[in-house]
């Protein structure tokens, strides 16, 4: 058991050392392979936020084009209001003459 131990220390040390002379590549990797993770992660996370926001202006592009349309019938409502207001107020002008 001691000698498992003792190899264990040993090898605890020797990669530290290793690191300091650039030759840990082992922990390297493993730190490496650590943030690749978290890229892919990060990535995925990023993927469906793009395809929420890609569906939401979607749904903000529709609800646009029916904001226009009932705008353009507002217009339309008020421009034909007021030719009959006009038409009207003709009939009361030659009423009166």
């Amino acid at each position: 058991m001691k000698s498992i131990t003792c190899t264990r220390q040993e090898s605890a040390m020797a990669e530290a050392e290793g690191s300091r002379n650039g030759k840990g590549q082992k922990r390297k990797s493993l730190e490496g392979d650590q943030y690749m993770e978290k890229v892919r992660e990060r990535m995925t996370h990023l993927e469906l936020e793009n395809k929420f926001l890609e569906e939401r202006v979607k749904i903000l592009e529709a609800e646009a084009r029916e904001h226009c349309l009932k705008y353009d019938d507002l217009k339309r409502d008020l421009r034909w209001s007021e030719e009959a207001l006009e038409r009207e107020r003709k009939a009361l002008v030659e009423d009166q003459t």
